[in-house]
């Protein structure tokens, strides 16, 4: 069993925009044990919790900037968790009315017996630290303990059992060792700070860049952030459909009625197999007829890959990242067959047999 997922985690933050430093006497806010209210919402399409609380932290920082400030202002917290039948995910919403100013905010989701971490990066994915390395005197600032992400990040135990949360626009995290005697993963949700660079930071000595006030970075207002939590087992291969599908989920559109018939079901592309990732459909740049799709290998081994769109297929080639035309490949059953290489990034092109169709 999971425990401590979306645990929300309220710090001092005395730095600005480009680097955390917590005050010398910070205060680290969990979020309450018990909730003011409990909904249960229970459909055929899903089943929805929203818990309601009030979360109490300090309104800012105290004068000096070396500890956060005694006044207390209460950020309003709205949390839904939504399970849908036939997925594995477990889709959660966080809303906050921000009201204090200087503080980080950030979502923690343990894993007991986690002892490794990968994020999704540009076009790969990357083990990342859990542990900090220590400072050196001579370094112009301290080893930061959060890293980027592009979408993802996952912890796993030695038996390859793990946890991944998937994020929309959240791109800073954090997995070190939790109390739970294994891993969490620290996603930030807001970093709220007044200046562009300051020279007072713990973390830094010296400015990183020009000095003015920026008002705007305390965040004050409304948010909404959106995750997924994805258990595992067998590695953190295995589920990157899933968090792919959490990261672009389906757009209704509604169009004209036109001549012709569709199957009930079908895929616009169908990519196998799964651990395959899709970075874009998109029409040519140069506007000509077809479809430009791009696909990675995110493993260390070869993948053979099938690519296989609605459409009759007429021609298919390997391009550049410009666009250029590459080296033709050979159609099968309306299929593209190539193997991907480890970490290999490919660029096709696809033109249909129906002239008409545009993308």
């Amino acid at each position: 069993m999971l425990r401590g997922l979306n645990q929300l985690v309220d710090g001092g933050d005395a730095g600005d925009q480009y680097s955390y430093s917590p005050p010398a006497g910070d205060r680290q806010i969990l979020a309450p044990a018990q909730v003011a209210t409990v909904q249960v919402e229970r459909s055929t399409v899903e089943q929805a919790l929203t818990m309601r609380y009030s979360l109490a932290v300090p309104a800012g920082l105290a004068p000096d900037r070396q500890a956060r400030s005694e006044a207390i202002t209460p950020l309003a917290v709205i949390v839904t968790a939504r399970l849908v039948p036939g997925v594995t995910r477990l889709d959660i919403t966080t809303e906050v009315e921000n009201r204090a100013t200087d503080h980080r905010l950030r979502a923690h989701f343990p894993l007991e017996g986690a002892e490794r971490a990968w994020a999704e990066a540009h076009f790969d994915v990357v083990p990342r630290p859990t542990v900090v390395p220590p400072s050196q005197s001579t370094w112009a600032e301290d080893p930061p303990a959060t890293f980027p992400q592009r979408g993802w990040t996952a912890i796993e135990t030695g038996a390859g059992e793990g946890l991944l949360v998937a994020a929309r626009g959240l791109p800073e995290v954090e997995t070190t060792p939790d109390t739970n005697g294994g891993l969490a993963i620290k996603l930030t949700l807001l970093r709220c700070v007044g200046d562009l660079s300051r020279d007072d930071l713990r973390t830094r000595r010296g400015h990183a860049g020009p000095t003015f006030a920026t008002p705007g970075a305390q965040c004050l207002g409304s948010h909404r952030f959106e995750v997924s939590v994805v258990p595992y087992s067998g590695g953190w291969l295995t589920i990157v459909p899933e968090a792919n599908a959490f990261r672009a989920p389906l757009v209704a559109a509604s169009r004209p009625l036109a001549a012709g018939s569709l199957p009930p079901g079908a895929q616009f592309l169908s990519i196998e197999p799964g651990e395959v990732a899709l970075s874009v459909v998109k029409p040519p740049e140069d506007r000509s007829p077809g479809v430009i799709v791009r696909l990675w290998n995110p493993s260390s081994r070869l993948l053979p890959t099938r690519v296989r769109p609605l459409w009759p297929l007429v021609s298919a080639s390997r391009t550049d990242l410009r666009e250029q035309p590459g080296e033709p490949l050979a159609l099968q059953e309306n299929c593209v067959t190539l193997d991907l290489r480890p970490k290999e990034v490919v660029t096709l092109r696809l033109e249909f047999a129906e002239p008409a169709l545009r993308v």
